[in-house]
């Protein structure tokens, strides 16, 4: 585990915080200053428009400017956010289909304990089915396997217009 002090802008130390926490003041351009080189890179998609990497140089000593919100937790999960993640496709047969036509999908369904996270959620398609009629895809292999969000991502993708390209 990548661990970073968090300093206050006068230096004072504040907390230790994960690579992913660190990450997510520097998308937010709340580092106010680093100390030391680089000990590791987070490595995002690539820029549709650029066709560049994505990545992120963490330092083992930062320094944050404003108060400390707490800890940062991903956004709550929608059904937008989630199609936008895997790209419209429904990720049991494989195919693109239009927001009307996709619904969300518990891996684990809630019944069995599953719970509403991202890490447990992916898009499916809506199977033409008579109405009261239920399927369950428990037991089906998904085609497409999604890429989740780590939380830096996800902090990026919904506090500013730059988008990541998975």
């Amino acid at each position: 585990m990548h661990l970073v002090l968090r300093l206050d802008v006068g230096g004072r130390p504040m907390a230790w915080e994960t690579w992913e926490e660190a990450a997510a003041h520097y998308v937010r351009g709340n580092v106010a200053w680093t100390l030391g080189d680089p000990f590791f890179t987070a490595h995002g998609g690539i820029c549709r428009r650029s066709g560049i990497l994505s990545q992120l140089d963490i330092h083992p000593v930062i320094a944050v400017r404003g108060r400390h919100q707490g800890k940062i937790r991903p956004p709550a999960l929608s059904n937008q956010t989630l199609f936008h993640r895997d790209h419209h496709l429904c990720m049991y047969c494989g195919k693109h289909f239009p927001i009307r036509e996709l619904t969300r999908d518990h891996i684990i369904p809630i019944s069995r304990k599953g719970r509403d996270i991202w890490t447990n959620v992916v898009t499916a398609c809506r199977l033409s089915l008579p109405s009261g009629l239920r399927v369950s895809r428990v037991n089906l292999p998904m085609r497409k396997f999604t890429k989740y969000f780590s939380t830096s991502e996800l902090v990026r993708y919904t506090t500013s217009h730059y988008w990541f390209a998975f």
